[in-house]
Formats: structure tokens, sequence, C-alpha cells
């Protein structure tokens, strides 16, 4: 059941709008994530020493329905890693499992609050939240302060 369609003003500046600006233009696009293995092209020779796992994190998905991330540094992030072993590297990535990427996924729109996009709380909870705030038990509270 929805109880509010919410929709982005249009007054509001989208810092991943970077028309203009093609340095940065890729780095604030989504892309999907490479749960599997995937073989990379070597030019060049990586010595038979050097084995492990290159780890970098980064913004991965700027978009969660339809809803846009305001900030570039807001975008869901990605983990990706390079493995390197006798000479060859394999590629994979994936989204970041974090609170905050299960929460909007599962609502599939922005529900958590960022650096620079702040969400539109979910009505029906906000209403129904501040009713039964008023009838909660403070017991606790009481007993730590009688405890001082």
């Amino acid at each position: 059941m929805t109880c509010l369609k919410s929709t982005i003003p249009s007054n509001i500046n989208h810092y991943t709008n970077v028309r203009g600006l093609p340095s940065i233009e890729k780095i604030v696009s989504s892309v999907e994530d490479t749960p599997r293995p995937i073989s990379t092209q070597i030019i060049g020779t990586i010595p038979e020493w050097i084995k492990g796992n290159f780890l970098r994190n980064g913004p991965g998905k700027f978009e969660i329905g339809n809803h846009k991330f305001n900030h570039w540094f807001d975008g869901m992030a990605l983990m990706h890693q390079f493995k390197i072993s006798n000479g060859q590297v394999t590629y994979k990535s994936r989204f970041l499992s974090s609170d905050s990427y299960q929460t909007n996924k599962e609502h599939n729109r922005i529900a958590i609050s960022e650096f620079g996009t702040v969400t539109m709380p979910d009505p029906c909870k906000n209403v129904f939240q501040r009713f039964l705030s008023r009838f909660e038990s403070h017991s606790e509270y009481l007993e730590d302060k009688a405890a001082c």
C-alpha cells in the first residue's frame, strides 16, 4: 500500500549533472555490478611474484527507482576487486550490502538521507511513530536516572 507518491521538486540542484565536465562524467554514471570474475587483457607483463587482491571502493549507483541522488558523494558503494595471480588479472565487483543500500533497494526509492541528498520520510510511518511515541514506556530511562 502506498500512502504518498513523492516527486522531486524541479528547483533542486543535482550535482551529478555534469554536462560540460567530460573529465568526471563517467564517475557519476551508474554501473551494474560484475559478480563473476572476468578476464582482463594485460599489456606488458606482470611479474610472477606479484600475487594478491587489489580492492577499490567508490560510488556505483546514482539512482534508486525514479529518485536520483543530489551529490556524487551519495552514490551507493561499489566494491571492485582485481585479483592478480600467475601474471594474470581478473576483475569482479559488487555493491556493498550496507543498511542504506538494503533499505533503498527494499523501498525502491532513496529512503536514507546521505551527504547531499535529504530524503522525504514515509508520511504514514512518520505519523504513526509520532502517535506511538506518546504511549512508549520510559521506565528504563527513569531506572537509569534513579541509579545515578
